[in-house]
C-alpha cells in the first residue's frame, strides 16, 4: 500500500522529511501525503504564494491599499482619517487651526468649527470683523475697523463724538461780528441775528446810520406804520444817529435811554396823538361803511317797489283788455241772435 514502507508495509513514511512547505509553513503529514499550513501572508500547496491582502481582504477603510511585500501592506488615509486601515477618525483640533483663542470642535471627513471670539471671523478666525458694516458712523462720517475696534472720522461733518452723533457747537467762539447773537444749527451751521446797523452772514458790514436804528416809538406799537417810507424819520424817540467806526451811536432825547433809545415812558405826546388821529380814522371809515351799506339797502328797496307798481300795473291792464274782449263778443252773440229769432234778448247793442 502507498505511504507505507518496512518488510511488513507496516511503517508509515513520512512525506514531511523533506519539509516541502517554503515561507516557514508548518509540514502536517498524512497517509502517503501531506499539509502545509501557512503563515498570515501565504498561500498555496506548499505556501509558496504570497497573499495579496489588499485584493483578498481590503483592509483600508478610508484610504487606498498598496502590497508592499510578503504579509505586508500600506495604506494612504484620506483627509481626516488615520492608523494602519485608515479607520480612526483624525482629530484636526489637535493640530490648534483655529486662532484668536477660538474654540476647535473636531468632526468627522476632515472637518472641524472653529467657535470665534468677540471680534474675529473667517474658517479659522484669522479675520478681523469689519466693524464698519454697516457704517456705524453718522452724518457722513468716515469709518475705520482694526483689531476688533472702530474708529470714527468726523472731520467736515460738523459732528462730534466716538459716531459723529454730537453736534458740534458753531457758536463757540462767535462767529458774530459787532455784538451779533449767534443760533447754532446742525453741523457747522449757524445763524447770526445781526444788531441794528450790521449786516451780512457774520454780521460783519456796518450800514450805520442807513438803516435807522435809533428806536421810534411806532417801532414799538404799530409796526404797520412802518410801511410808509419816511415815516420813521418823522416818528422818532428824539433820538439821533451818528455814525462811527465800528457802527453807530444814538443821541437820546431827554426820557429815553438805552442803545437805540428803545427805553423811555409808555405816555407819550407823540404816540398818544398819533394813536388818537388813528382810532379817528378807523372811526371815521366804518360810520362811512355803515352809512353807505344803509344807503344800499334802501336804494334796492325803493327799487323793489317800484318793480312791484309796474308789475301791479301791467296785471290791471291786462284784465281791463280781457273785460273788453268778452263784451264785444257778447255783443256779437246777441246780433246774432236778433237776426235769427227777431229779438234782442234785452241786450242793449
Amino acid at each position: 500500500m502507498k505511504g507505507y514502507t518496512g518488510l511488513d508495509c507496516s511503517v508509515d513514511i513520512n512525506d514531511c522529511a523533506q519539509n516541502p512547505c517554503k515561507n516557514g509553513g508548518r509540514c502536517i503529514d498524512s497517509i502517503n501525503g501531506f499539509n502545509c499550513d501557512c503563515l498570515p501572508g501565504w498561500q498555496g500547496n506548499f505556501c509558496e504564494n504570497d497573499v495579496d491582502e489588499c485584493l483578498q481582504y481590503s483592509p483600508c477603510r478610508h484610504g487606498k491599499c498598496s502590497q508592499t511585500g510578503p504579509n505586508n501592506y500600506r495604506c494612504s488615509c484620506n483627509d481626516g482619517w488615520e492608523g494602519k486601515n485608515c479607520d480612526i477618525d483624525k482629530n484636526e483640533c489637535l493640530s490648534v487651526p483655529c486662532q484668536n483663542d477660538a474654540t476647535c470642535i473636531n468632526e468627522q471627513n476632515s472637518k472641524f468649527k472653529c467657535i470665534c471670539t468677540k471680534n474675529w471671523t473667517g474658517k479659522t478666525c484669522g479675520n478681523p470683523l469689519n466693524l464698519c458694516d454697516p457704517n456705524p458712523c453718522k452724518h457722513g462720517g468716515e469709518c475705520k475697523s482694526s483689531l476688533g475696534k472702530f474708529d470714527c472720522n468726523c472731520i467736515g461733518t460738523g459732528f462730534d463724538g466716538p459716531t459723529c452723533s454730537v453736534d458740534v457747537d458753531s457758536c463757540d467762539p462767535n462767529p458774530c461780528k459787532f455784538g451779533g447773537v449767534c443760533v447754532d444749527l446742525l453741523g457747522y451751521d449757524f445763524l447770526c441775528k445781526c444788531l441794528s446797523g450790521f449786516t451780512g452772514d457774520q454780521c460783519q458790514f456796518n450800514v450805520g446810520c442807513d438803516s435807522g436804528p435809533c428806536l421810534r416809538v411806532f417801532e414799538k406799537y404799530i409796526l404797520l406804520l412802518n410801511y410808509f417810507t419816511n415815516f420813521k424819520k418823522f416818528l422818532s424817540n428824539g433820538g439821533k444817529c451818528e455814525n462811527e467806526n465800528n457802527g453807530y451811536s444814538c443821541k437820546c432825547i431827554d426820557g429815553y435811554t438805552g442803545p437805540r433809545c428803545q427805553t423811555g415812558s409808555l405816555i407819550d405826546p407823540v404816540l398818544i396823538f398819533w394813536s388818537s388821529l388813528l382810532i379817528l380814522m378807523l372811526i371815521i371809515v366804518g360810520v362811512g361803511i355803515y352809512f353807505g351799506k344803509k344807503n344800499q339797502r334802501e336804494a334796492e328797496q325803493k327799487k323793489y317797489e317800484k318793480r312791484e307798481k309796474h308789475n301791479q300795473k301791467l296785471k290791471k291792464l291786462k284784465n281791463a283788455d280781457k273785460q273788453k274782449k268778452v263784451k264785444k263778443k257778447v255783443k256779437k252773440d246777441n246780433r246774432a241772435n236778433y237776426v235769427k229769432t227777431g229779438q234782442d234778448g234785452g241786450y242793449n247793442w
